[in-house]
């Protein structure tokens, strides 16, 4: 017997319905680039990402989500003028190219001749490198979580 073909995330573009999946799915993720492992001093990044605040993201910039049988597994965004405020993928599909996908979805609505920013994860420095991001200053803390800006100079 065949195995059955793997599923495939399907990439669109994020609806208001999805404003709670999407910031649970942030949230679950977020722990792992946090200053503190207590999660200390961290009230005010977590209230940017609850779903009201997805809900206007949503609303008002580029944002796309992955689902795979109606359920969210990942998501990224983009806000003016060209800065990744969003890239997280769930753990089980880590590692199988749908950050690729998403961050393709969003660099796809970039214009080149402009630069373009992000605030990586430490951990996900390597992977915005892969799309030509810099670092752009000394890695920062800020509201309990640290991270490095990074910029893609315009072409």
């Amino acid at each position: 017997m065949t195995p059955a073909p793997a599923r495939t995330p399907q990439l669109r573009l994020a609806r208001a319905s999805d404003a709670e999946a999407c910031a649970a799915l942030v949230r679950a993720l977020s722990p792992a680039f946090y200053a503190h492992p207590d999660g200390r001093d961290t009230e005010p990044f977590l209230a940017s990402i609850a779903a009201e605040r997805q809900a206007h993201y949503i609303a008002g910039y580029r944002y796309w989500v992955a689902e795979v049988d109606r359920a969210l597994v990942g998501l990224a965004a983009a806000r003016p003028p060209q800065h990744v405020f969003h890239l997280f993928v769930d753990a089980a599909w880590q590692g199988q190219g749908l950050g690729r996908r998403l961050m393709q979805a969003l660099v796809d609505g970039f214009d080149p001749a402009q630069a373009a920013t992000v605030n990586a994860s430490l951990a996900a420095q390597a992977f915005y490198a892969c799309w030509g991001f810099e670092p752009d200053g000394p890695a920062q803390c800020q509201h309990g979580v640290r991270y490095q800006p990074m910029r893609r100079p315009a072409t």
